[in-house]
């Protein structure tokens, strides 16, 4: 076996023990014991990257930030809530967020009256729910959320909560893109 410093890059290996594609992947893994602690993982779809704290299991992020992404290529029913499949664990503040729309959101009736709200269930919003047609929130740019690294403004999980947005307003969403970006540290 060679040590790492006479390796090339394509002969090092990975860092993490376990692949998911999600996070609700990871979280829905079992089968751990006090042995796995400290292992890492790694998650594709938000390419991010945590350690596993405990064996029921509870893991922590490394990075502190994750990437969720909201694509309505077809239909989102007003008064439904959809998850994003990103998790912000326990007792984790987010401390900031802001969100890159790729693709104008509009609504099916035509006169945009949907409103998408981006929120921690329980714990509070990241974007209150606001109509696409009342502000320039779900047009084509990056905008910012409430969280803005302003200790009065940033939320703190009081579960490990998914990141969720709720569509409201009468109408179904019919397209949209945003990827969200979280910014979040552990708290005590």
């Amino acid at each position: 076996m060679s040590l790492h410093k006479n390796m090339t890059l394509l002969n090092n290996h990975v860092v993490h023990t376990y692949a998911y594609a999600t996070q609700a992947a990871m979280w829905a893994a079992t089968g751990f014991a006090a042995d796995d602690l400290g292992k890492y993982a790694y998650v594709a779809d938000d390419d991010s990257v945590w350690v596993l704290q405990a064996a029921t299991p509870i893991w922590l992020p490394v990075s502190g930030v994750a990437r969720c992404k909201l694509d309505w290529s077809g239909g989102g029913t007003s008064g439904s809530t959809y998850g994003l499949d990103v998790i912000i664990p326990d007792n984790f503040v987010l401390a900031y967020a802001y969100y890159d729309v790729v693709n104008t959101f509009s609504s099916n009736a035509g006169n945009d009256a949907a409103t998408i709200q981006l929120h921690l269930p329980t714990d509070g919003d990241i974007v209150a729910g606001v109509a696409i047609s009342a502000a320039t929130d779900w047009d084509a740019g990056q905008h910012d959320t409430i969280q803005d690294w302003t200790g009065a403004n940033m939320m703190k999980a009081t579960g490990n909560r998914e990141v969720s947005y709720t569509i409201g307003g009468g109408e179904n969403l019919e397209a949209g893109l945003l990827y969200l970006y979280l910014f979040y540290h552990q708290s005590s």
